[in-house]
């Protein structure tokens, strides 16, 4: 792996430099032109609120030359001749504004800060003045970017109580989410499937906590921890290349983005009727900025979230079946009655630290960590016909049930920390950034037992609605009871223990450089990356079985009224997960108790670690001619 590395390293060196002198061809025959011609930097803001608004339209009247202000409310217009100019401002949600700009003949740089005044109808009564903000900023980004964005602002998050991302990005059109126990989990845009969709954190890739996927569960990631949310739907040369169906970019918080110092808090509860239990949620946000002239700013954003509920799960199988000599096309093979108690938890923290000694340099470091854990307790009776012999579409002889139970912890965690700087230069602007980010997956000691009836039984089967089909035990005594504990033994105990990890170490590099082609602004961009990736899987499975005399569930019996579906179907007979784990930590590998042998399939084979290196470079080109925009480019990835 070292000697690939260096290699990689190698290449990106020669590309790097190769891009450096490329860069100097072109722009030597142009230095003293530009060192003649100015430029014009602001800062556009909320003339009430002194925040900073991204995104705003600045343009030079009679020209065709202009900017849109940054996240900061930063706008940059390079190339403007000597000359007196009407520099306009238009934002949606504020008036426009005018105002006259002289640059003189030394091709000094002219600054003009421009604040804006709200446009909205102001009403006798309740004014809501944060989500109108909000969704102004989120437009007016949608609007100057150079491809299909959508936006979703911190202020429109709050508007509905998403506990996660995916949740959030549900209602951004073109967008639909997978959802784990109801809840949202990996973000599916303009169709295709969650493995073409990328995530990132500032532009950063995060790595995949799931040991056999490439893609992100945003479920990991709180609603609260975001300034905004990016979803690109189409790619441009500068981006990741495997983002086939599109890019989701979360934009964490600076102390840059308000002119004074923000602090909020939330606290909430709900309660769960099915389980008679409370849950609980939380998040704060505090930004300010500090040291001489303000040039240091700190954002630290928390969260913590935890709920716990209570679902239903009626699983069913239909096949074809042989009954004596007739066929039955679609017969009622498998019924699988589930109880699911789902816990989970979910911390949050994430902070930037920023500074910028002045308005043309900038450095920042960030990081965020994300943890979450999924608690499920599973207990289910499971019906199984195709165990037993078809004597008729509704009849079934010597067919097997059995109780089961998953009883399992799932820690997902993501964590992500960069650094880097950004500085203008004239024409130029050059950045680049470090970074590292990690995610696992751990399943502790999950246990999991299946007892199984003593008995086969007769069944009859009533598939009159295949939605929620019925079945009666025939079977005549005490012994086919299927509601009986002393009815079942153990067959079998599953015990797994799962632990995986997604590494990248990355690198990247970009380069603007701000020209004109026949006085129609235009801009070159080009720039490299690197990741080196590493994921290990580590599986340790093994199957236990009782060593001597039958084990009967009777003294492993927890809630004994269970059912579900509205009462339509009885579980009965549930097993207990704190008595059972305490009986198989006593009794592992004793004689007499369970034996154990270790699943190879599932542990040494399903085992792996993996190395990926990835070097891209790219070049992109943009010219604005009045009402458009035209923007060509390549991107060369090896792998």
């Amino acid at each position: 792996m070292a000697t690939n590395s260096s290699r990689l390293l190698w290449k990106l060196a020669h590309l790097i430099l190769a891009s450096l002198v490329f860069i100097g061809v072109f722009i030597s025959p142009n230095a003293s032109l530009a060192q003649q011609l100015a430029q014009i930097t602001g800062r556009i803001s909320d003339a009430d609120t002194k925040e900073y608004l991204p995104g705003a339209n600045v343009m030079l009247k009679g020209t065709g030359f202009g900017a849109s202000s940054d996240r900061s409310g930063m706008y940059r217009i390079a190339n403007v001749q000597a000359g007196s100019y009407e520099l306009v401002v238009r934002y949606i949600g504020y008036e426009e504004q005018s105002v006259n700009v002289t640059v003189g003949e030394k091709g000094l740089a002219v600054t003009q800060d421009v604040p804006l005044k709200s446009s909205v109808v102001q009403l006798s009564g309740i004014q809501i003045q944060g989500l109108r903000q909000g969704q102004n900023k989120a437009l007016n980004i949608q609007k100057s970017s150079d491809n299909i964005v959508n936006v979703v602002s911190s202020e429109q998050m709050l508007r509905l109580p998403d506990l996660n991302t995916a949740e959030i990005l549900q209602r951004v059109p073109g967008i639909s989410i997978v959802r784990d126990q109801g809840e949202g989990r990996y973000v599916q845009i303009r169709g295709t499937d969650a493995r073409l969709t990328s995530v990132s954190v500032n532009g950063e890739r995060l790595t995949a906590p799931d040991a056999g996927e490439r893609y992100v569960g945003m479920d990991v990631v709180s609603a609260s921890q975001a300034a905004s949310i990016e979803v690109v739907k189409a790619l441009t040369p500068d981006m990741d290349a495997d983002a086939i169906g599109g890019s989701v970019n979360l934009v964490t918080k600076s102390g840059f983005d308000s002119d004074k110092p923000f602090f909020n808090i939330q606290a909430g509860s709900g309660y769960s009727d099915m389980l008679g239990k409370p849950l609980w949620q939380g998040n704060f946000t505090y930004g300010t900025k500090f040291g001489s002239d303000d040039k240091y700013a700190l954002a630290v954003t928390g969260n913590y979230d935890y709920w716990k509920r209570n679902t239903w799960d009626l699983e069913t199988g239909y096949n074809k079946v042989t009954a004596g000599t007739a066929t039955i096309p679609y017969a009622l093979v498998d019924l699988d009655l589930r109880d699911y108690v789902i816990e989970r938890e979910r911390f949050n923290i994430a902070a930037n630290l920023d500074f910028r000694p002045n308005e043309n340099n900038q450095y920042f470091l960030r990081g965020m960590y994300n943890n979450r854990d999924d608690y499920e307790y599973r207990r289910n009776l499971y019906v199984r016909p195709s165990k037993g012999t078809f004597t008729a579409a509704d009849a079934v002889t010597n067919a097997k049930i059995y109780r089961g139970l998953k009883d399992r912890l799932e820690r997902q965690n993501i964590m992500t920390v960069g650094a880097g700087g950004i500085h203008k230069m004239n024409n130029l602007k050059f950045d680049y950034n470090v970074g590292y980010t990690s995610g696992g997956t751990k399943k502790p000691d999950e246990t999991d037992p299946t007892f199984v009836m003593i008995k086969k039984v007769n069944l009859s089967l009533d598939q009159r609605n295949p939605d929620r089909p019925q079945y009666t035990v025939t079977s005549s005594g005490a012994a086919y009871d299927q509601h009986n504990a002393d009815n079942y033994k153990l067959d079998g105990v599953k015990w797994n223990n799962d632990d995986a990890t997604d590494q990248d170490y990355l690198g990247s590099v970009n380069l603007r450089y701000a020209y004109d082609i026949g006085n129609h602004p235009s801009e070159l961009k080009i720039g490299g990356k690197m990741h080196v990736r590493e994921k290990k899987k580590s599986q340790d499975r093994w199957v236990y079985a009782k060593d001597g005399a039958d084990l009967l569930l009777t003294q492993f019996v927890g809630d004994d009224g269970i059912s579900i579906v509205n009462g339509a179907y009885k579980v009965g007979s549930a097993i207990d997960g704190d008595k059972f784990r305490e009986y198989f930590k006593a009794q592992k590998d004793k004689v007499n108790g369970l034996k154990g042998s270790i699943d190879h399939e599932n542990s040494e084979a399903a085992s792996f670690t993996a190395d990926e290196n990835l070097v891209a470079y790219y070049a992109m080109n943009t010219i604005n001619m009045d009402n458009w925009m035209f923007l060509a480019g390549v991107r060369h990835e090896f792998t």
